[in-house]
C-alpha cells in the first residue's frame, strides 16, 4: 500500500472516529449552514425530536422539523447569532413528536478556513424536567403564600375577636376599682376578676407569639429611649397583688453602670421580663424575687433571680422549647401553657440577645439576659424618672372643647374607651359602622378619631382615607385599633398614611401618651 493510500485510510479512520464522537457525544449537538439547513447532529438530537437517526434531520430546516411557532423562534435565534456574529445563549421551547422540550441552547458562528461565517454550531442541554419542577415549585410557593396570608388573616381576626371584648372588660374593671364604696368582699371579687382577665390576656398573647413571625425590623422592635428603672417599675407594678398574696418580697437593683438611658425595644423587653418574673412568682413559696441590671463591655445585662423550687440541670436547655413544662412533684399545682419561655427565647433571638440559666433544685433559679450594646446607646447616668406617663395639664388646655369620635361596633369596647376619654373631659361620639362614621364626620368637627380595623360593613383600612377626605381638619389624628398588628397590616396602614396604630386593649397609660402627643402645646 502506497503512502497516499495509507493517508487516505488514516483520514477515513479519523473521519469515522470524529463521526462517532459527534453522534455519541452526550449532548444535543448540531450544526447548520448559513441558510439554516441542518448539516449534522448527534443522535441525542434525533432522539429528542422523536426521530430514529441523525440522517433524518440532515438536509432539513427548522420549518421542516417543527410547528410554525417553534420554527419561527429557532430561526429568529439563529439569525441573531449569525447577524451579530457572536456566541449567544437562548432558552428554546420545542413542541415535538415526542412531547414538549425546553432546551438551554448555546449557538456560535461556524467559520471556514478563511474565517468566513458559513453557518452555526449549537449545543443544548435539556432542562425540561427542571422547568417542570420550577413550575411545581412556583405553584407550591404560591400555595404557601396563600396559606401564610390565610394564617395572618386568621391571627388578625382571632386577635380582634378576643381582644375587643377584653378591652371593654379590662376598662370596666378599672371603672369599678375607682368606686370606693364597694365592701371588702366585692373589692376582692374585682381584684380576682382583674387578675384572671390579665392572666388570660397574657396566655392569649403567648399563643399568638408562637404563631406570629418575629420581624426585628418591624415596629414591634422600634427602639425608644428608656431607663432600666422605668422598665423594672413597670414590670413590678403588674405583680403587686400576686407578690402580696404569696407574702414574697421583690427587690430591684440597678448598678451605676446601667443607671443611664438606653435605646431599647421597651415593649418586647418588658414582655420578656414580666414572663420571667411571673414564672419566678409561680414557683417561689418563700423568700422573694430580685430584678437586677448592670453593664459589661459588650452587653446590657438583666438578671431575674428567685428563691423558688429550682430547675434540674437536665431541663436547663429544654425549658425554652415549645410547650415544654418541667416535671415537678405536683404539676397540677403549677398551671401554664409551656409557651412563656419559648416566647422569651424567640423574642431575644430576634433581638440578637442571649439568655442563660443558673439553677439548683430546692435553692432557686437565676435567668441572665445579655443584650448587645449598640453604638447608639447613651449611657449617661440620669436621676430616676417618673415611671408612669402622666397627663401634662400645664401644656394641655380646654380638653373639654376637644371632640372625639369612636368608630367601634362592639358596644362594650366603645363604652369602655368612651369612659377613659371622658375622664380626660373629652366630648365623645360613637359610630357603630362605616356608614354612621362618614355621616358623623360630615356633620361634626372632630379633633381625633379612634377607628376599629374590623367593622361590620367596611374595613377600617378602607374607611380611614374616606374619613380623612371628608374631615374639615386636614391633619386629623386617626388612631387605628386592632387586635393584632402584623407586618402585612403595618405595610397596608403606612400606604394610607395611618398616623398611629394601637393593639387592643387600649389602656389608660397608652391613652395618656396619645393625648400628650397630639394635644400638648
Amino acid at each position: 500500500m502506497t503512502n497516499y493510500q495509507e493517508d487516505i485510510e488514516l483520514l477515513k479512520d479519523l473521519i469515522n472516529e470524529l463521526n462517532q464522537v459527534v453522534r455519541s457525544v452526550p449532548c444535543n449537538l448540531y450544526w447548520k449552514d448559513s441558510n439554516g439547513v441542518f448539516k449534522g447532529c448527534s443522535d441525542d438530537v434525533a432522539n429528542a425530536l422523536g426521530l430514529v437517526a441523525a440522517e433524518e434531520i440532515v438536509g432539513k430546516s427548522n420549518k421542516d422539523l417543527f410547528d410554525s411557532p417553534t420554527a419561527y423562534l429557532c430561526s429568529t435565534n439563529d439569525t441573531i447569532c449569525l447577524t451579530e456574529n457572536r456566541q449567544c445563549v437562548f432558552e428554546e421551547r420545542y413542541s415535538t413528536k415526542s412531547g414538549f422540550l425546553v432546551w438551554h441552547s448555546i449557538k456560535k458562528p461556524l467559520k471556514d478556513r478563511q474565517g468566513n461565517t458559513v453557518g452555526l454550531i449549537g449545543a443544548a442541554i435539556d432542562i425540561s424536567k427542571q422547568k417542570e419542577l420550577e413550575s411545581l415549585l412556583k405553584i407550591a410557593l404560591d400555595d404557601a403564600k396563600t396559606d401564610i396570608k390565610a394564617k395572618e388573616l386568621f391571627i388578625e381576626n382571632l386577635s380582634h375577636d378576643v381582644r375587643t371584648p377584653l378591652t371593654g372588660i379590662i376598662n370596666l374593671i378599672a371603672e369599678l376599682k375607682k368606686d370606693k364604696t364597694h365592701n371588702k368582699k366585692n373589692q376582692g371579687i374585682i381584684i380576682i376578676l382583674e387578675s384572671s382577665i390579665k392572666a388570660f390576656l397574657n396566655f392569649f398573647n403567648d399563643i399568638l407569639a408562637t404563631c406570629e413571625e418575629v420581624d426585628n425590623t418591624g415596629e414591634v422592635f422600634k427602639k425608644s429611649s428608656v431607663t432600666v428603672n422605668e422598665i423594672f417599675v413597670d414590670c413590678v407594678a403588674l405583680f403587686g397583688s400576686a407578690i402580696a398574696d404569696k407574702n414574697l418580697s421583690i427587690c430591684q437593683k440597678v448598678a451605676a453602670s446601667s443607671s443611664g438611658r438606653f435605646f431599647l425595644n421597651r415593649e418586647v423587653l418588658l414582655r420578656v421580663l414580666t414572663n420571667l418574673v411571673g414564672n419566678s412568682i409561680k414557683f417561689t413559696h418563700t423568700g422573694g424575687i430580685t430584678l437586677s441590671s448592670y453593664t459589661t463591655a459588650e452587653s446590657l445585662v438583666f438578671v431575674v433571680e428567685d428563691t423558688g423550687i429550682g430547675i434540674a440541670k437536665v431541663d436547663h436547655e429544654r425549658i425554652f422549647g415549645r410547650f415544654y413544662r418541667i416535671d415537678v412533684q405536683d404539676n397540677k399545682k403549677y398551671k401554664g401553657s409551656g409557651l412563656g419561655l419559648f416566647t422569651v427565647k424567640k423574642y431575644l433571638d430576634a433581638m440578637n440577645a442571649d439568655i442563660s440559666i443558673e439553677s439548683v433544685v430546692g435553692e432557686g433559679s437565676k435567668f441572665i439576659i445579655r443584650i448587645p450594646l449598640d453604638n447608639d446607646i447613651n449611657n449617661t447616668p440620669t436621676p430616676n424618672l417618673q415611671i408612669k406617663p402622666t397627663l401634662d395639664r400645664s401644656k394641655i388646655q380646654n380638653l373639654g372643647d376637644k371632640k372625639i369620635l369612636i368608630v367601634e361596633d362592639s358596644f362594650l369596647a366603645a363604652f369602655a374607651l368612651s369612659n377613659i376619654l371622658k375622664d380626660f373631659s373629652f366630648k365623645v361620639d360613637i359610630a357603630e359602622d362605616g356608614a354612621e362614621a362618614r355621616k358623623k364626620v360630615r356633620s361634626n368637627n372632630y379633633d381625633m378619631v379612634f377607628l376599629d380595623k374590623d367593622l361590620p360593613d367596611v374595613s377600617g383600612l378602607d374607611l380611614l382615607p374616606d374619613i380623612r377626605r371628608i374631615s374639615r381638619y386636614d391633619k386629623l389624628p386617626i388612631i387605628l385599633l386592632s387586635g393584632s398588628i402584623s407586618k402585612r397590616l403595618r405595610s397596608l396602614a403606612n400606604k394610607i398614611d395611618c398616623q398611629e396604630m394601637v393593639v387592643k386593649p387600649m389602656m389608660a397609660d397608652r391613652m395618656i401618651e396619645i393625648i400628650n402627643k397630639y394635644f400638648a402645646r
